[in-house]
């Protein structure tokens, strides 16, 4: 039964033939040229802030990739072997300020509010005293003989 379909060794169906492999691709992956890993080098030293660590806004690793037609992947190498990790997204850098800010905002605000529930508390019990004074008054009023 040479060519038929039959149980192999390893338990599944297939060619008896063990010795068939998978095909590599037929194309391996593109490299980049030493023209290419300048270009990238150049723009990365235009578009990255090597004393934070990080890009300057807007860039990312697909930006310059699709700035100059490369793979990011690219991009990615010559940034981790000459200049430093990509860093946080600038986005997040700019929510956590915003969030800061509105934090000590309404922090203000509740020191405000605070400072008005102590005056109103004080000017509550100011007036529970004058209505007790007054509800003494109207019993001794009332108690007064006719």
């Amino acid at each position: 039964m040479q060519g038929a379909i039959a149980m192999s060794n390893r338990g599944h169906l297939g060619p008896r033939n063990d010795k068939i492999k998978p095909r590599p691709s037929e194309t391996p992956p593109r490299e980049p040229t030493a023209t290419d890993r300048r270009n990238i080098f150049r723009h990365l030293d235009e578009v990255y802030d090597e004393r934070a660590l990080q890009y300057c806004a807007p860039s990312t690793d697909q930006t310059v990739a699709a700035a100059l037609g490369v793979p990011w992947a690219w991009v990615a190498a010559v940034r981790e072997a000459y200049f430093g990790p990509p860093g946080p997204p600038n986005e997040m850098k700019q929510i956590i300020a915003e969030l800061s800010a509105a934090r000590t905002e309404l922090a203000e605000f509740m020191e405000v509010l605070m400072t008005g529930a102590a005056a109103c508390e004080l000017r509550l019990n100011d007036i529970d005293a004058k209505r007790k004074e007054w509800a003494k008054a109207l019993e001794v009023f009332n108690a007064r003989p006719e």
